[in-house]
């Protein structure tokens, strides 16, 4: 098993390796307005970048472009970012780190806004580890950050300075578009963004959103899978050494639902798994211990595992590797327990359902899928199905080997 352990591990390692390096077709602006079509690494990350690198070809070496260098770049159907010297307010989100002034602390610097809607009113997007800030310029004037701050006032309690709304009824001005709905907004993406693309509908009524198309969304896929796996089980008792038993490796099938969501961000790479799976097991061990002794067990059950994990996908050309690690057995149930051990000397002793149940344990994956099909390896590290009989101890370990479909 610690060979397998290693070779899952290094399979994930060499997959993130591959999968890492994505170039995708684009172009960027220099300070001399010249424009280079290009292949752009995808940095479609949380946070906005100072800088990327890119590849004349698709073979090409990579070079890095440093903000200084690069006035908007683009990578198609995508993303957009512009280089803008701004005034941003540097006032911490942290309740621990809140200041106790209304007004913003202004810093000018020059960073790459992210484009969100782009027309007579333009809307930008900027967030770092510690700020998260929305920006606007009318007909392409000078861009100025939408303000929103939470402080402290009476030592204890927290207000929100919402100028922003103000800023958005002084601006933004047209039929379409009124004092309450504005006073109404949320300082989000969401929402703004609907707010400026009914604005330009209304000042422009042949305005079109010219803004990059976003490729990443955020689905619920329902998944089915079966398959097999190699279990392996030992039995042991701290009170009687004659109670321990190794019945093991054994071949079982697998057979499981569950629920994909795909997070929002970073190109659909991120998802959160919700499984269920059947699981089962079911040996016997005779030991002679000397011509006249032996002792024996029995064991068999089964269950259904719960499980929450992580996914990250990396893309291929038409499919896509991933690796996930999962935290399982999460409010299982058992649906049969059984373990009879005895001896040539003793009588018969039982366990019975109520003893059983698998302390929660990890795992870790990686697989490959094509369309809506996928296959996956998945290690489980060890876990005690003892967790009710604290006399009792044992190591139950799983390798599996699934086939999966989703069926949205």
């Amino acid at each position: 098993m610690k060979t397998i352990t290693f070779a899952l591990l290094t399979l994930s390692i060499c997959v993130v390796g591959f999968g890492q390096i994505r170039f995708e077709k684009g172009f960027f602006i220099n300070n001399q307005n010249q424009k280079t079509e290009c292949f752009i690494k995808n940095i479609d990350g949380v946070n906005n970048p100072t800088s990327f690198k890119y590849k004349l070809t698709e073979s090409a070496e990579a070079i890095k472009a440093e903000m200084k260098e690069v006035k908007e770049f683009v990578i198609y159907n995508a993303v957009k970012f512009v280089r803008a010297n701004v005034d941003i307010d540097t006032s911490s989100s942290s309740l621990k780190e809140l200041s106790t002034v209304r007004s913003p602390l202004w810093a000018h610097k020059q960073l790459f806004l992210k484009l969100l809607i782009e027309g007579k009113a333009s809307l930008f997007y900027y967030s770092d580890a510690r700020t998260e800030r929305f920006f606007y310029s009318i007909n392409d004037s000078v861009i100025k950050q939408l303000v929103c701050k939470e402080y402290l006032y009476e030592s204890d309690r927290t207000a929100l300075n919402e100028y922003y709304k103000q800023q958005l009824i002084n601006d933004l001005k047209c039929s379409k578009t009124n004092f309450g709905e504005a006073s109404s907004l949320t300082y989000e993406k969401k929402d703004l963004e609907k707010f400026f693309y009914r604005y330009n509908q209304c000042a422009d009524t042949t305005y079109l959103r010219n803004t990059p198309t976003k490729q990443h969304s955020n689905k619920l896929h329902v998944l089915f899978f079966a398959g097999i796996e190699y279990s392996s089980l030992s039995i042991g008792n701290d009170a009687a050494s004659y109670l321990n038993f190794d019945f093991g490796g054994k071949l079982n099938g697998r057979l499981g639902v569950g629920i994909e969501y795909t997070l929002p961000f970073n190109k659909n790479k991120w998802g959160i798994v919700i499984e269920s799976n059947y699981q089962s097991f079911k040996g016997e061990k005779q030991i002679y211990d000397n011509p006249h002794y032996s002792r024996y067990a029995s064991i068999e059950f089964k269950s259904i595992d719960f499980g929450i994990g992580l996914k990250h996908y990396f893309f291929l050309s038409q499919s896509r590797i991933f690796i996930d690690a999962f935290f399982n057995s999460i409010h299982g149930k058992c649906i049969s327990f059984k373990l009879e051990t005895g001896s040539s000397a003793t009588s018969k002793y039982q366990l019975d359902a109520d003893k059983f149940k698998i302390r929660p344990y990890g795992s870790l994956g990686a697989g490959f899928e094509y369309k809506r099909f996928y296959t996956e390896v998945r290690y489980n590290f060890t876990a005690n199905i003892f967790d009710r009989r604290p006399s009792y101890f044992s190591e139950y370990k799983k390798l599996s080997l699934v086939l999966g479909y989703k069926l949205f």
